[in-house]
């Protein structure tokens, strides 16, 4: 798998080195743990604001989905795939209730249906927040449904 990445035995050494000597000591999982976090911010860092901020609120989805064999080159799309529906849903809080100071709440009972809008990206989010307010309350459970089952 890694057959084109070949390191001189003196930059192994080195880092080796470096990590038993760290000031603080360095428990080698955490080290593996804190690597693959960081790379996987860096390939965030255009799609998501303060990239390492939000894998770190996110480290627990993004190390079980390591842990759980998915490899890097699939944990990235994965992390980019819920940093977008994260987005969307922030969107569409902010849209629909644009005065509330947590909009989430008042959206509980659509959370299933919100949630397969958000990840699958079929839908600008500005559509779904409109056709949201312009139906019914009583209907609108069924139009995210309705949608969400589009795709």
């Amino acid at each position: 798998m890694y057959e084109h990445y070949r390191y001189h035995s003196g930059a192994i050494q080195r880092a080796s080195d470096g990590i038993s000597s760290s000031p603080y000591g360095v428990i080698e999982d955490m080290l593996e743990d804190v690597l693959f976090l960081g790379a996987v911010a860096l390939h965030l860092k255009d799609a998501v604001p303060y990239s390492a901020g939000w894998v770190a609120d996110h480290q627990d989805t993004i190390l079980a989905d390591r842990d759980n064999g998915y490899s890097f080159a699939e944990v990235v799309p994965r992390a980019q795939t819920l940093a977008a529906a994260k987005e969307w849903m922030s969107q569409f809080c902010a849209a629909v209730y644009p005065e509330e100071d947590n909009p989430k709440d008042r959206l509980l009972e659509f959370g299933e249906a919100l949630e397969e809008l958000s990840f699958s990206g079929a839908f600008e989010v500005d559509f779904v927040a409109h056709a949201f307010l312009l139906t019914e309350p009583a209907w609108r459970a069924q139009m995210l449904i309705n949608l969400a089952a589009v795709e």
